[in-house]
């Protein structure tokens, strides 16, 4: 599972901040044309787990 905001471009392995984070597919993140936030590329092993 990733999270995502209705408004975002990105896909994120936790909520950050205090955003309206609603929980996902990673198939369905990436139909709706989003891509990992820094954070998910940067921490390998949560990257790891997502794809």
């Amino acid at each position: 599972m990733v999270y995502a905001t209705p408004t975002g471009k990105k896909y994120h392995s936790h909520p950050h901040n205090d955003g309206d984070y609603s929980e996902t597919t990673l198939d369905d993140a990436l139909a709706r044309g989003l891509e990992p936030c820094k954070n998910v590329i940067n921490n390998n092993k949560a990257y790891r787990r997502l794809i």
